[in-house]
């Protein structure tokens, strides 16, 4: 993938995910609240355009701007460590309010260390316990604060 494609995928990721938080805060009850955050969504959304033909433009005039066949570019991309990361992080969002967070984070620490190229089963899963056990000390029994707790636990 060329690098203009890839940051203009990131902006339109970017994007979407502003899109979902100005959706979400259009409710807020406080006048300042909610046009606070549709100045910075319109600035951004401003920026992101900007930006977008910027890059659109510069990858035409220099043939940097490919588009390669999605028979060649999915399996590519799977192979991708940079993608698999990404689709895991949204998995990893998506799954959160579902399992709970400590499960899923275990899960998700256990997969981005596969996924950075981390081999080993005690290599992989005690730095995901380690780094879990102190998010409950601190969290959970220092600030007595409740982590997102899903249907399951």
């Amino acid at each position: 993938m060329s690098r203009s494609l890839g940051r203009i995928i990131f902006l339109i990721l970017v994007w979407l995910f502003s899109l979902k938080y100005y959706v979400e805060c259009i409710r807020l009850p406080e006048f300042s609240e909610k046009i606070t955050v549709a100045v910075a969504f319109w600035l951004l959304t401003l920026f992101v355009g900007v930006e977008l033909f910027r890059r659109i433009r510069e990858g035409l005039r220099s043939k940097d701007l490919k588009f390669p066949p999605y028979r060649e570019a999915l399996p590519r991309l799977a192979k991708d460590r940079r993608a698999q990361l990404v689709a895991s992080v949204i998995i990893y969002i998506i799954i959160i309010p579902l399992i709970g967070f400590y499960i899923t984070s275990f899960l998700a620490f256990c997969g981005f260390s596969y996924i950075l190229g981390t081999r080993g089963f005690i290599r992989v899963v005690i730095p995901g316990v380690i780094i879990l056990t102190f998010i409950f000390f601190i969290f959970t029994a220092i600030l007595n604060l409740n982590l997102p707790e899903g249907f399951l636990f």
